[in-house]
């Protein structure tokens, strides 16, 4: 459509990303949005979601006996998503678009995630996403290094 009706239908979207993210086909919706939005409309969306209030997934989740000590427990959207089977990819966009302060505060919440989300499908995908857009540092070329495991402040690694 005409670029007027994009920036009306991103507009009418505001406030239901997340929940788009963690959908099969309106999660590609989202992943556009974030590949053709315009700059401003990138930083909201991504906002929306890193800054977005915790909520259940209760309804998600169903009535398995793996979702059962889980029922009522508040997440973050940006959690929500990452170990959704749908929602890993946009956040694999996210880091993609991201302004360089939302991609190191995604980055940021993944490193504290990483053992769990180590563990899970879905979860894997991001960090093997992580490990392809890792920024380039002086000793390591593009994407052969991350460390999403840093030390607390003040204890030395070992």
């Amino acid at each position: 459509g005409a670029e007027g009706e994009k920036r009306e239908v991103a507009g009418l979207l505001r406030g239901a990303y997340t929940r788009m993210s963690m959908h099969k086909y309106a999660s590609n919706v989202v992943e556009k949005s974030l590949r053709c939005g315009t700059v401003p409309e990138r930083t909201g969306i991504i906002a929306e979601i890193i800054d977005g209030a915790s909520f259940t997934l209760d309804a998600e989740m169903g009535e398995g006996e793996a979702a059962e000590g889980l029922h009522g427990v508040a997440v973050s959207p940006l959690v929500a998503i990452m170990v959704h089977p749908y929602g890993n990819y946009v956040v694999q966009r996210m880091v993609e678009y991201g302004s360089t302060e939302q991609q190191a505060r995604i980055r940021e919440k993944i490193a504290l995630l990483e053992s769990g989300l180590g563990k899970g499908r879905f979860g894997k995908h991001i960090l093997a996403s992580l490990q392809e857009t890792a920024p380039a540092s002086p000793t390591s070329p593009r994407g052969t290094t991350i460390i999403l495991d840093p030390a607390p402040v003040g204890v030395m690694a070992s």
